[in-house]
Protein backbone atom coordinates (compact mmCIF):
# COMPACT_ATOMS: atom_id res chain seq x y z
CA UNK A 1 0.00 0.00 0.00
CA UNK A 2 1.14 3.59 -1.02
CA UNK A 3 2.37 5.48 1.86
CA UNK A 4 -0.45 8.05 3.43
CA UNK A 5 0.01 11.54 2.42
CA UNK A 6 1.97 14.11 4.32
CA UNK A 7 0.84 15.38 7.78
CA UNK A 8 -2.71 17.39 7.09
CA UNK A 9 -2.98 20.46 9.02
CA UNK A 10 -6.22 22.28 9.22
CA UNK A 11 -5.40 25.50 6.86
CA UNK A 12 -5.13 22.21 3.97
CA UNK A 13 -8.56 20.47 5.23
CA UNK A 14 -10.51 23.98 5.06
CA UNK A 15 -9.53 24.63 1.54
CA UNK A 16 -10.16 21.05 0.45
CA UNK A 17 -13.33 21.15 1.86
CA UNK A 18 -14.08 24.53 -0.41
CA UNK A 19 -12.68 22.88 -3.34
CA UNK A 20 -14.67 19.75 -2.91
CA UNK A 21 -17.37 22.43 -2.99
CA UNK A 22 -16.83 24.33 -5.83
CA UNK A 23 -15.06 21.96 -8.26
CA UNK A 24 -17.33 18.71 -9.60
CA UNK A 25 -14.23 17.60 -10.84
CA UNK A 26 -13.07 17.24 -6.97
CA UNK A 27 -16.56 15.15 -5.88
CA UNK A 28 -16.39 12.79 -9.04
CA UNK A 29 -14.24 10.27 -7.97
CA UNK A 30 -16.40 9.52 -5.11
CA UNK A 31 -19.53 9.88 -6.75
CA UNK A 32 -20.16 6.27 -7.01
CA UNK A 33 -20.08 5.96 -2.31
CA UNK A 34 -23.24 7.97 -2.86
CA UNK A 35 -24.84 11.22 -1.62
CA UNK A 36 -26.51 10.87 2.10
CA UNK A 37 -28.50 14.28 1.75
CA UNK A 38 -25.10 16.58 2.70
CA UNK A 39 -23.37 18.57 0.65
CA UNK A 40 -20.53 17.72 2.65
CA UNK A 41 -19.96 13.80 3.95
CA UNK A 42 -16.67 13.56 6.11
CA UNK A 43 -16.17 9.96 4.65
CA UNK A 44 -16.95 10.56 0.89
CA UNK A 45 -14.21 13.98 1.13
CA UNK A 46 -11.61 11.99 3.35
CA UNK A 47 -11.98 9.63 0.23
CA UNK A 48 -12.07 12.65 -2.35
CA UNK A 49 -8.70 13.96 -0.35
CA UNK A 50 -7.50 10.12 -0.68
CA UNK A 51 -7.90 10.16 -4.51
CA UNK A 52 -6.20 14.12 -5.23
CA UNK A 53 -3.51 13.24 -2.98
CA UNK A 54 -2.06 9.38 -3.66
CA UNK A 55 -0.39 8.76 -6.60
CA UNK A 56 -3.17 6.52 -8.82
CA UNK A 57 -0.80 3.70 -9.51
CA UNK A 58 -0.37 3.13 -5.47
CA UNK A 59 -3.91 3.93 -4.80
CA UNK A 60 -5.84 1.26 -2.82
CA UNK A 61 -8.91 3.66 -1.48
CA UNK A 62 -10.74 1.25 0.76
CA UNK A 63 -7.81 -0.07 3.07
CA UNK A 64 -6.00 3.16 2.98
CA UNK A 65 -9.47 5.14 3.90
CA UNK A 66 -10.20 2.73 7.50
CA UNK A 67 -6.96 3.42 8.59
CA UNK A 68 -7.07 7.41 8.24
CA UNK A 69 -8.63 8.89 11.35
CA UNK A 70 -5.80 11.44 11.79
CA UNK A 71 -7.35 12.85 8.22
CA UNK A 72 -10.80 12.31 9.66
CA UNK A 73 -10.28 14.49 12.68
CA UNK A 74 -8.95 17.42 10.64
CA UNK A 75 -11.82 17.36 8.46
CA UNK A 76 -13.98 17.50 11.30
CA UNK A 77 -12.65 20.53 12.67
CA UNK A 78 -12.07 22.75 9.17
CA UNK A 79 -16.18 21.79 8.90
CA UNK A 80 -16.54 23.27 12.43
CA UNK A 81 -14.42 26.07 10.99
CA UNK A 82 -16.14 27.03 8.37
CA UNK A 83 -19.53 26.58 10.40
CA UNK A 84 -18.50 29.48 12.66
CA UNK A 85 -18.00 31.40 9.54
CA UNK A 86 -21.30 30.66 8.61
CA UNK A 87 -20.37 28.81 5.12
CA UNK A 88 -21.60 25.44 6.57
CA UNK A 89 -23.46 23.90 8.98
CA UNK A 90 -24.85 20.64 10.28
CA UNK A 91 -27.48 18.38 9.19
CA UNK A 92 -29.18 17.43 5.85
CA UNK A 93 -29.70 20.40 2.74
CA UNK A 94 -33.05 20.17 4.02
CA UNK A 95 -36.08 18.28 5.47
CA UNK A 96 -36.76 16.19 2.20
CA UNK A 97 -33.40 14.76 2.48
CA UNK A 98 -32.65 11.76 4.22
CA UNK A 99 -29.20 11.33 6.89
CA UNK A 100 -27.48 8.27 7.73
CA UNK A 101 -26.29 7.37 11.22
CA UNK A 102 -23.29 8.66 10.66
CA UNK A 103 -24.49 12.27 9.15
CA UNK A 104 -25.85 12.44 12.26
CA UNK A 105 -22.82 11.81 14.30
CA UNK A 106 -21.11 14.30 12.68
CA UNK A 107 -19.92 13.87 9.92
CA UNK A 108 -22.63 15.52 7.66
CA UNK A 109 -22.65 19.45 7.00
CA UNK A 110 -24.80 21.49 4.35
CA UNK A 111 -24.23 24.97 2.96
CA UNK A 112 -26.36 27.38 4.15
CA UNK A 113 -28.36 29.97 2.07
CA UNK A 114 -24.93 32.63 2.43
CA UNK A 115 -22.48 29.59 2.28
CA UNK A 116 -24.35 28.92 -0.98
CA UNK A 117 -24.16 32.44 -2.68
CA UNK A 118 -20.47 32.86 -0.78
CA UNK A 119 -19.68 29.30 -2.99
CA UNK A 120 -21.45 30.77 -6.19
CA UNK A 121 -19.69 33.98 -6.38
CA UNK A 122 -16.34 32.58 -5.18
CA UNK A 123 -13.53 33.78 -7.46
CA UNK A 124 -11.82 30.21 -7.97
CA UNK A 125 -8.31 31.79 -7.60
CA UNK A 126 -9.37 32.97 -4.11
CA UNK A 127 -11.01 29.65 -2.64
CA UNK A 128 -7.99 28.31 -1.15
CA UNK A 129 -7.81 30.76 1.11
CA UNK A 130 -5.16 30.18 4.17
CA UNK A 131 -5.57 32.79 7.00
CA UNK A 132 -3.30 30.30 9.42
CA UNK A 133 -0.46 29.89 7.04
CA UNK A 134 -0.99 34.08 6.62
CA UNK A 135 -0.34 34.17 10.31
CA UNK A 136 2.38 31.91 10.52
CA UNK A 137 4.72 33.97 7.57
CA UNK A 138 3.47 37.21 9.83
CA UNK A 139 4.80 35.85 12.40
CA UNK A 140 8.20 35.05 11.09
CA UNK A 141 8.14 38.01 9.55
CA UNK A 142 7.39 40.48 12.93
CA UNK A 143 10.34 40.03 15.38
CA UNK A 144 11.59 43.59 14.07
CA UNK A 145 8.53 45.12 14.32
CA UNK A 146 7.36 44.94 18.08
CA UNK A 147 4.40 43.27 19.65
CA UNK A 148 2.01 45.97 18.02
CA UNK A 149 2.93 44.40 14.46
CA UNK A 150 2.16 40.86 15.60
CA UNK A 151 -1.01 41.88 17.44
CA UNK A 152 -2.53 43.73 14.65
CA UNK A 153 -1.58 41.42 11.88
CA UNK A 154 -3.32 38.49 13.61
CA UNK A 155 -6.53 40.25 14.14
CA UNK A 156 -5.97 41.28 10.39
CA UNK A 157 -5.73 36.63 9.52
CA UNK A 158 -8.29 35.99 12.35
CA UNK A 159 -11.29 38.73 10.81
CA UNK A 160 -10.07 37.41 7.44
CA UNK A 161 -10.85 34.03 8.53
CA UNK A 162 -14.25 35.17 10.37
CA UNK A 163 -15.54 36.83 7.37
CA UNK A 164 -14.95 40.42 8.66
CA UNK A 165 -13.32 41.82 5.84
CA UNK A 166 -13.72 45.53 7.01
CA UNK A 167 -12.04 44.62 10.17
CA UNK A 168 -9.33 42.60 8.20
CA UNK A 169 -8.59 45.68 6.17
CA UNK A 170 -8.65 48.44 9.30
CA UNK A 171 -6.33 46.14 11.14
CA UNK A 172 -3.94 45.43 8.29
CA UNK A 173 -3.18 49.18 8.01
CA UNK A 174 -2.91 49.67 11.28
CA UNK A 175 -0.36 46.45 11.34
CA UNK A 176 1.49 48.34 8.46
CA UNK A 177 1.69 51.89 10.72
CA UNK A 178 3.43 49.65 13.37
CA UNK A 179 6.37 48.94 10.32
CA UNK A 180 6.18 52.48 9.99
CA UNK A 181 6.62 53.20 13.50
CA UNK A 182 9.51 50.33 13.74
CA UNK A 183 11.31 52.07 10.85
CA UNK A 184 11.12 55.28 12.27
CA UNK A 185 12.57 54.84 15.85
CA UNK A 186 15.07 52.45 14.40
CA UNK A 187 16.34 55.02 12.16
CA UNK A 188 16.53 57.62 14.80
CA UNK A 189 17.31 56.02 17.77
CA UNK A 190 14.62 58.53 19.64
CA UNK A 191 11.15 56.77 20.09
CA UNK A 192 9.48 59.44 21.76
CA UNK A 193 10.06 61.98 19.55
CA UNK A 194 8.90 59.61 17.14
CA UNK A 195 5.54 58.79 19.03
CA UNK A 196 4.90 62.25 19.55
CA UNK A 197 5.55 63.20 15.72
CA UNK A 198 3.45 60.38 14.86
CA UNK A 199 0.15 61.39 17.35
CA UNK A 200 0.49 65.51 16.00
CA UNK A 201 -1.22 66.66 12.68
CA UNK A 202 -0.43 64.51 9.92
CA UNK A 203 1.57 62.32 11.92
CA UNK A 204 1.67 59.40 9.45
CA UNK A 205 2.92 61.39 6.32
CA UNK A 206 5.44 62.93 8.36
CA UNK A 207 6.62 59.73 9.40
CA UNK A 208 6.68 58.32 5.88
CA UNK A 209 8.74 61.15 4.82
CA UNK A 210 10.98 61.14 7.34
CA UNK A 211 11.61 57.01 6.03
CA UNK A 212 11.90 57.48 2.45
CA UNK A 213 12.83 60.83 1.71
CA UNK A 214 16.72 59.23 1.22
CA UNK A 215 16.23 56.58 -0.38
CA UNK A 216 17.25 55.58 -3.79
CA UNK A 217 13.83 56.18 -6.64
CA UNK A 218 13.03 52.67 -7.16
CA UNK A 219 13.09 51.49 -3.57
CA UNK A 220 10.60 55.05 -3.12
CA UNK A 221 8.59 53.89 -5.17
CA UNK A 222 8.20 50.48 -3.83
CA UNK A 223 7.63 51.50 -0.42
CA UNK A 224 5.01 53.86 -1.55
CA UNK A 225 3.43 51.13 -3.69
CA UNK A 226 3.43 49.14 -0.44
CA UNK A 227 1.72 51.87 1.82
CA UNK A 228 -0.56 53.55 -0.43
CA UNK A 229 -3.32 51.00 -1.12
CA UNK A 230 -2.50 50.21 2.66
CA UNK A 231 -3.39 53.15 3.75
CA UNK A 232 -6.50 53.69 2.03
CA UNK A 233 -7.77 50.97 2.91
CA UNK A 234 -7.35 51.18 6.41
CA UNK A 235 -8.67 54.86 6.27
CA UNK A 236 -11.96 54.23 4.37
CA UNK A 237 -12.52 51.14 6.74
CA UNK A 238 -11.89 53.01 9.89
CA UNK A 239 -13.92 56.39 9.32
CA UNK A 240 -17.76 56.22 9.36
CA UNK A 241 -18.45 56.43 5.44
CA UNK A 242 -20.30 53.33 3.71
CA UNK A 243 -17.50 51.48 2.29
CA UNK A 244 -17.34 47.98 -0.46
CA UNK A 245 -14.68 46.43 1.19
CA UNK A 246 -14.93 42.44 -0.36
CA UNK A 247 -13.19 39.49 0.36
CA UNK A 248 -11.41 40.54 -2.72
CA UNK A 249 -10.02 43.48 -1.00
CA UNK A 250 -9.06 41.99 2.23
CA UNK A 251 -7.20 38.90 0.89
CA UNK A 252 -5.21 41.60 -1.69
CA UNK A 253 -4.69 43.83 2.40
CA UNK A 254 -3.70 40.47 3.84
CA UNK A 255 -0.82 39.95 0.95
CA UNK A 256 0.26 42.95 1.01
CA UNK A 257 0.59 43.45 4.20
CA UNK A 258 3.19 40.28 4.03
CA UNK A 259 4.69 41.52 1.31
CA UNK A 260 5.63 44.72 2.90
CA UNK A 261 6.55 42.82 5.80
CA UNK A 262 8.87 40.89 4.10
CA UNK A 263 10.44 44.35 1.50
CA UNK A 264 11.17 45.67 5.00
CA UNK A 265 12.88 42.60 6.89
CA UNK A 266 15.11 42.32 4.00
CA UNK A 267 15.95 46.33 3.15
CA UNK A 268 15.88 46.66 6.70
CA UNK A 269 19.41 47.99 6.85
CA UNK A 270 19.09 50.28 4.35
CA UNK A 271 15.48 52.26 5.22
CA UNK A 272 16.71 52.43 9.16
CA UNK A 273 20.50 54.21 7.92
Amino acid sequence: MAQPPARLDLDDAVNFILLFLKDPAVRQPVASYGNPGYDVFLSNLVRAYLVHTVPPGQLQLEPMFHQRREELEVFLDAAWQLCRRGILRPGVRDLQQQGNGHGHAGQGFSLTSYGRAWISAANPELVPTQPGRFGQLLVKASPRFGPGFSERSQEAAAAYQGGTYLACCTMCGAAAESILLAIAIAKTRDEKTVINEYASAFGRSKIEKRIWSRLTLPVQEEFKRYTALLKYWRDAAAHGRATHITETEAYTSLVLLLRFALFTDERWEELTQ
